[in-house]
């Protein structure tokens, strides 16, 4: 597991990586070295990453959240039973995110939110501009104690 350099920083730990059969890595790196930035301790996992992979990690670092990604539109199919698998292994209190280009074609935003909520996602963000809304959000989600 990448932490992104020299060590984590003091922050709150986040586990981050590519879900399904995706290998697209120049995002999920310049995500690691931005949460690294804004005071999160990343543990990364890298690409082409199964949920189960999130949730060892999540266990393995003690972590209080977990970023996953898709960007070839496939995320759907490989998150749909996330919720769930986190609840079983104890992480219901982890935060789970996904973002990216999570569905194949052009599919109303609020459609997408919906599906991923209903896997147990807290916040969904498709096709985000960037990552600073996502940091903010997580650092609020974070000291709040949940995500809505």
């Amino acid at each position: 597991m990448d932490t992104g350099g020299a060590g984590p920083p003091p922050g709150p730990g986040v586990v981050l990586g590519v879900i399904g059969h995706d290998i697209h890595v120049v995002a999920n790196r310049i995500l690691a070295i931005g949460l690294a930035e804004n005071g999160f301790r990343p543990y990364n996992l890298g690409t082409n990453r199964q949920a189960s992979d999130f949730a060892d990690a999540a266990l393995e670092t003690g972590a209080r959240a977990v970023l996953m990604s898709s960007l070839n539109g496939e995320g759907e199919k490989a998150c749909e039973n996330t919720g769930p698998l986190f609840a079983a292994r104890g992480l219901a209190d982890v935060l789970l995110y996904i973002g990216g280009n999570l569905v194949v074609g052009d599919r109303p935003e609020q459609e997408v939110v919906r599906v991923f909520r209903s896997y147990g996602f807290h916040r969904v963000f498709h096709r985000p501009a960037g990552f600073h809304e996502v940091f903010r959000t997580l650092r609020q989600d974070l000291s709040d104690g949940h995500a809505p």
